[in-house]
């Protein structure tokens, strides 16, 4: 609590001296929309969920700068613990266990692109590149002038009351992909 509390006196020392004066803070104020509160010197949301039966930290989540170091910390151990399941389900962790980041969504995100086994995890599969076809394939020529050859078997094949082994040989143009057994 004490490095939540030295956090926010460095990042919103105006936004708490107004508050420790007074409840209300002044239009201009970048955190009027989250209805901020001090409670014990930490800066919280505030809310309409009073009356809820949640934690206290759920229901009035720390308010937490979005390039501070510490919420860099937090933010990198709540990602371990939801095993890289992505932004939604990480930025969820987060306001669970009492967390409220400004710019939450864009920072979780941001936070998951410079992630090494999120980009490894996630990344497009590697596509196979075909190489050039060979020159004798493009050429026009006669049928079979350029051909490939292919050995298949052993086949097992009755003759009689005996079995013999029989083999083949597969001939095909490399122009008209014609094919001689």
């Amino acid at each position: 609590m004490a490095i939540l509390r030295l956090v926010q006196n460095e990042a919103y020392n105006d936004c708490m001296c107004v508050l420790r004066k007074s409840t209300t803070l002044p239009q201009t104020e970048q955190l009027l929309p989250l209805n901020p509160f001090l409670c014990d010197g930490i800066l919280r949301v505030g809310g309409r969920l009073r009356k809820s039966d949640q934690s206290f930290s759920a229901k009035h989540p720390v308010i937490l700068p979005k390039d501070s170091f510490i919420t860099r910390l937090i933010l990198s151990h709540v990602h371990r613990i939801v095993q890289h399941q992505g932004r939604g389900i990480t930025h969820n962790e987060l306001r669970s266990r009492g967390y409220w980041i400004i710019g939450g969504s864009k920072t979780v995100a941001n936070f998951i692109r410079q992630c090494v086994i999120c980009r490894k995890l996630r990344r497009p599969t590697e596509v196979q590149k075909m190489a050039d076809l060979p020159g004798d394939r493009l050429q026009s020529s006669a049928p079979f002038t350029y051909c490939g050859m292919d050995c298949i078997g052993p086949f097992i094949v009755r003759q009689g009351r005996k079995e013999i082994k029989r083999y083949g040989l597969l001939i095909t143009c490399m122009c008209s992909r014609a094919i001689h057994i």
